[in-house]
């Protein structure tokens, strides 16, 4: 054979390699050719933009392994003897196994760099082995060097969330916002991070009622039941006016920013440096004189949002009096909004109105709380966080006075469903006004922190987070012959009423309002929602 026919033959033969090659595919079933997979359909705009350059690699993927679902039950048998997903090497015609869960790559990285903090966003696809393919994305923040927090979100659901040294895993249901699901994970799940070291809040502002007050109620009212003790035996050894045994959340997210306790706007030897407390005991939304008039309603005291809300610019006009001053020190401060508007309805619950009734109140609370927040963003604020009510059925003043026979009107978790929904309903209009004015206010970070979801967390895992189980719906102080140990006649405080000896094990401190434990626990679940009224604008 010549020279120039050996290269022919050579030739001949790289071509016919090749070409055999590139139509290597797994042999097909019953005859039948193997049909052309499905994608899913793109939920939107966002999604088929993040798919579609990856579109004709998948289908590439899939022609060369894997059968579909659509051949039958016999092709499903011959699939399982050979291995689902195979893929077929060499001319032996042999098949290999793949694993059914595999995350394939990362798509894109961006990376955006804002005040010596890098965000790093990624895509990722992934298949389950079987022709089915889901997509991801990973959120991850690293200031200067050390990674702070990691979010992996899957099928457009937050599935992960990794804070500090640790990871939490977190899934968010219908009925709860705040929904913590891993075993692992314990109360004190914040306590390594430093939020100070990250975010500088010069002062925090509150507004409310005796969730928030820290002391205004001694001035106000000194024979109210929270200046006595055992109220605050827990931290202060005395009591101070918070309407607890211990701490409220207002002193939790205060701890966890390294700031010093909020002081109430009555006392006149307090230290303003770090905010005011302007929230009273008994405050209410509305005005007592509309309460009155409009719901039948009457009050003793009126310390409603109006007049804390002349406290406060009082308070600003005396330590800021140059206006420029004023609003570069309310741009640097978070204002609280609450929690407020419960005692409005507990007014009418305890007086047995109508249903309809505290329905009809809603848009009132909400428009007061409304006016409120527009009030202080004239002012100069630009953080401002405003909370939701807590599920009242839960609350065991409510499953005492309002306790029935009828399984019916109870939840999967023993709460009142009648009231629990009320408070629902008030959260839903609350949050549809926050984004009316989110859209209002494009420069201002106002956030909608979810009480209700927290505690009924906390509620539902209580033994996670270091409660007792079979006490979480009793009060720790209090008294009456009853599950609840509660008595409207005999509160805490009162002769006779006793306190449980492991404080920290209950949720509820006197039937309506809750112990230092569960104020901590829930200023953790929230500070990151906290926080985002202080981040999101620069």
């Amino acid at each position: 054979m010549t020279r120039s026919e050996k290269r022919k033959k050579k030739k001949k033969d790289t071509t016919t390699t090749t070409t055999t090659h590139l139509r290597l595919q797994p042999p097909t079933l019953n005859n039948q050719p193997h049909p052309t997979p499905r994608l899913p359909a793109p939920s939107s705009d966002h999604d088929n933009q993040q798919r579609c350059g990856w579109r004709r690699w998948r289908l590439r993927r899939r022609r060369k392994g894997g059968a579909s679902e659509e051949r039958g039950e016999a092709a499903e048998k011959e699939e399982e003897r050979r291995g689902v997903g195979g893929e077929r090497r060499g001319d032996s015609g042999q098949w290999r196994r793949r694993p059914r869960r595999v995350v394939v790559v990362l798509v894109e990285v961006v990376v955006v760099f804002i005040k010596f903090t890098f965000f790093f966003r990624s895509t990722f696809f992934y298949s389950d082995g079987g022709g089915r393919w889901s997509w991801g994305c990973v959120w991850s923040t690293v200031l200067v060097g050390r990674l702070v927090a990691v979010i992996v979100i899957v099928d457009g659901r937050l599935v992960v969330v990794g804070v500090g040294d640790g990871c939490l895993s977190y899934t968010f249901a219908d009925e709860n916002s705040i929904k913590l699901v891993s075993e692992d994970a314990q109360h004190n799940f914040l306590d390594d991070l430093p939020f100070h070291r990250y975010v500088k809040v010069n002062a925090i502002y509150q507004f409310g009622d005796s969730f928030s007050d820290t002391g205004n109620v001694m001035l106000v009212d000194p024979s109210n039941k929270c200046n006595k003790l055992p109220y605050g035996q827990a931290y202060f050894d005395k009591p101070t006016g918070r309407c607890s045994n211990g701490l409220l959340l207002i002193d939790s997210y205060a701890k966890l920013l390294d700031m010093s306790l909020i002081d109430a706007y009555l006392n006149k030897d307090g230290n303003y440096t770090q905010g005011v407390n302007f929230a009273v005991v008994g405050a209410t939304a509305l005005d007592a004189s509309f309460l009155e008039k409009s719901f039948n309603i009457s009050l003793t005291s009126n310390f409603s949002l109006s007049l804390q809300l002349t406290w406060f610019k009082s308070h600003l006009h005396s330590f800021y009096p140059n206006v420029s001053e004023r609003r570069r020190n309310l741009a640097k401060s978070l204002v609280l909004m609450g929690e407020v508007g419960s005692n409005d309805y507990n007014y009418a619950f305890f007086l047995r109105k109508p249903l309809s009734i505290l329905y009809n109140m809603v848009p009132y609370v909400i428009q007061a709380i409304r006016t409120t927040v527009e009030e202080i963003i004239d002012l100069g604020a630009t953080h401002i966080a405003i909370p939701g009510n807590f599920p009242i059925g839960c609350l065991p003043i409510y499953l005492r006075l309002f306790k029935t026979n009828d399984l019916n009107m109870y939840d999967e978790v023993k709460c009142l469903k009648k009231y629990n929904t009320h408070s629902k309903y008030h959260n839903d209009q609350l949050q549809k006004t926050i984004i009316e004015l989110q859209k209002k206010y494009p420069n201002v970070a106002i956030v909608y922190l979810d009480y209700f979801g927290a505690f009924k967390e906390i509620f539902q895992h209580a033994s996670l987070f270091g409660f007792d189980e079979s006490a979480k719906q009793t009060a720790c102080c209090g008294g009456g012959d009853n599950e609840y140990n509660v008595d409207i006649k005999l509160t805490c405080g009162s002769e006779g009423t006793v306190v449980c000896k492991n404080q920290q094990s209950h949720i509820s401190w006197d039937g309506v309002h809750l112990t230092q434990s569960t104020h901590q626990v829930m200023a953790k679940l929230l500070l990151p929602s906290l926080l985002r009224a202080y981040q999101n604008v620069a």
